[in-house]
């Protein structure tokens, strides 16, 4: 595909539209919001992303809306003195970065379309309603279930990817999805951690190499991208509502190497792809040691060439 494809092609908040993996309902469901009615409709839009054309749904139907639900071990997270909420925790990036952490003694809270076996505890985001609905119960849950919990980082790598120039029919479309996989998600990272950051924790964002300038033959995965670059420049200053000492980082990559990627582009330079493991090696060192971090507010490019790794702050 030649760009940073989205970190991850499965993302909370949105439809995905490269899955990376089939979407499975879990079977376990301890904490249930009230189910609501609503009659959407399902309209299927199309539009090319790379040299294929894909499909994705506007809305979804009454049917498939379904309840929110909290599993796993809540109790250990909040207990830990060591956590970590991780927004887009069951996608690719995020199992990578679960792994990660947990090695290091973290306690994982995970946020998803889908549970994450390897997390402490999971939200489980299925109800396919209105985004304001949706975003408003789901922090009612964790409200009620996280009490006084603190994370030392709430990390959002939730993400997707979709092509097509300002002439394309399907514009409207690209554009509503893409705002609703990286906008929507990272406000709602934002938001939960204004109220479950511990004081100097670290908030990181996912956005992208490409929307740094113009990206003409992607316009509305560029805007949603350029918009959590500004949510973080926003969330670094003073008054943004986080808690004293916020660190707040957007990762920039360029093209991360995965199972997802490689399908989209089975020819490309992989030497030049960034690891999965250089992303969460980057994160954890922020997470466990200050000094690392770069400047509140800032972005950092990942640039990969030749399997070498750098970060470089914009």
């Amino acid at each position: 595909l030649g760009v940073e494809t989205g970190v991850d092609m499965t993302f909370v908040f949105g439809v995905a539209v490269i899955p990376a993996r089939p979407v499975v309902p879990s079977v376990r469901q301890v904490y249930c919001l009230a189910s609501r009615k609503s009659s959407l409709a399902g309209r299927a839009a199309t539009f090319t992303a790379g040299v294929s054309q894909r499909k994705f749904f506007r809305s979804r139907k009454a049917a498939d809306i379904q309840m929110s639900s909290l599993s796993g071990n809540v109790d250990k997270v909040v207990a830990s003195d060591k956590s970590l909420l991780l927004i887009g925790g069951a996608g690719q990036l995020g199992s990578n970065v679960l792994t990660g952490f947990r090695q290091a003694g973290y306690a994982i809270f995970s946020v998803d379309r889908r549970e994450s076996t390897e997390a402490d505890a999971t939200l489980v985001l299925r109800s396919g309603a209105d985004w304001v609905e949706e975003s408003k119960e789901a922090v009612e849950l964790l409200d009620s279930n996280l009490h006084e919990a603190k994370f030392n980082a709430v990390i959002n790598v939730a993400g997707g990817w979709a092509g097509g120039n300002i002439a394309d029919p399907s514009i409207f479309e690209v554009c509503t999805s893409m705002w609703k996989v990286s906008v929507e998600s990272s406000v709602f990272a934002g938001h939960v951690a204004s109220k479950f950051l511990s004081e100097n924790g670290l908030v990181v964002f996912t956005g992208s190499a490409a929307a740094v300038s113009g990206t003409p033959g992607m316009v509305g995965y560029g805007l949603s991208k350029a918009a959590v670059h500004q949510l973080v420049a926003s969330l670094g200053s003073p008054s943004s509502g986080l808690p004293a000492g916020s660190c707040v980082v957007g990762i920039v990559p360029i093209v991360l190497d995965t199972p997802s990627n490689r399908a989209g582009d089975p020819s490309g330079n992989y030497d030049n792809w960034t690891p999965l493991s250089d992303v969460t090696n980057l994160l954890l060192s922020w997470t466990t040691d200050s000094k690392q971090r770069p400047a509140s507010g800032s972005l950092v490019k990942i640039v990969t060439e030749n399997k070498k790794t750098s970060f470089i702050p914009l």
